[in-house]
């Protein structure tokens, strides 16, 4: 017996769930993949354990899409921070493929490696942690510019420890 195999595109929806389990599948290139083309980065050893690998995504440490429930109010307030600070959600895959390079390497701030569906990844406390990092980073600064630099090193301090398979929320 064959398992008959189908392509399916889901529109604005580039990543989704199918079958019983949920299993994620894409559209197009993962964002996983992209990250590593476009930065030359590989996957960190942290998150290429046997437990994790087959979990590691590119993750949006602000998320890109607003949702309907109690998530939402922090991801737009995360969002909102992010676009006042002009920096990039980078929620399209031709948003990332055109950032700016710096010495040679596109710079991602609000993308990372992640473990998918690890410690509640996308869940409200994670969300509310996120927003919560990036209020102190502005709080923090006293010039526009100093309130943008904290909020990227916010950034890159949630993506190591993402990276690092940890947790901060």
């Amino acid at each position: 017996m064959r398992d008959e195999i189908c392509s399916l595109a889901v529109e604005q929806h580039p990543n989704f769930a199918v079958g019983v389990d949920g299993f994620l599948v894409h559209n197009d290139t993962c964002w996983k993949d992209l990250i590593t083309q476009i930065t030359g980065r590989a996957v960190p050893a942290a998150l290429s354990t046997p437990a994790l690998v087959a979990k590691v995504h590119g993750h949006h440490i602000v998320m890109k899409t607003v949702t309907n429930d109690a998530r939402g109010v922090w991801i737009q307030k995360s969002q909102d921070i992010l676009n006042r600070f002009g920096i990039p959600l980078l929620g399209t895959k031709a948003q990332v493929r055109a950032q700016p390079k710096v010495n040679g390497k596109a710079v991602l701030d609000n993308l990372c490696y992640a473990a998918n569906s690890y410690q509640e990844i996308h869940g409200e406390a994670y969300v509310k942690a996120v927003y919560t990092k990036l209020k102190n980073a502005v709080d923090e600064g006293a010039t526009a510019a100093q309130k943008a630099q904290n909020i990227k090193t916010a950034l890159q301090d949630m993506a190591a420890i993402l990276e690092g398979g940890g947790k901060f929320w």
